[in-house]
């Protein structure tokens, strides 16, 4: 049911999934574990994870572009890292002052905003702009196909 181009454009999808899975490895120190007991090896493994969780969900208001008109332009998990290494202290220091936080978040966000993206791609569009793509062309398909059973049921 898929064109062949739109098929690649799905595995360089399957590519970003296991490049998620590295950086949680690799960044997040998945691969060295502290503790020989596996009870505490488990709560190590369950508290990073939880931490990979939660920069996703910090994020996921910035992750995508807001309108599909910029879509070749998206959060670069490196960066983001980076931007997030940084801000962990201000972060732990605001925990129990709302107003603090809520400043930090809005110091953090500005930053992922600013030095978060990937760099836009002019010969070679990125996954979700790919995937923007693609979705255009079946969206126009089903526009057509709708049109053409009006006309025949009409």
């Amino acid at each position: 049911m898929l064109h062949a181009e739109h098929v690649a454009a799905l595995y360089r999808v399957r590519w970003q999934v296991e490049l998620i899975f590295k950086m949680c490895k690799s960044f997040c120190g998945l691969d060295h574990v502290t503790s020989l007991r596996p009870h505490r090896v488990l709560t190590e493994l369950y508290a990073r994870l939880i931490g990979v969780v939660l920069l996703y969900l910090l994020v996921a208001p910035v992750r995508l572009p807001a309108s599909r008109a910029s879509p070749n332009s998206e959060i670069s998990p490196v960066k983001l890292r980076l931007i997030l290494q940084r801000f962990a202290q201000a972060f732990l220091l605001a925990l129990d002052q709302a107003d603090a936080f809520i400043a930090c978040l809005t110091d953090f966000y500005d930053h992922v905003a600013h030095a978060g993206f990937k760099q836009k791609r002019r010969k070679s569009p990125n996954t979700f702009h790919a995937l923007v793509l693609i979705s255009d062309s079946y969206e126009a398909q089903d526009l057509n196909d709708s049109l053409v059973s009006c006309l025949v049921q009409s």
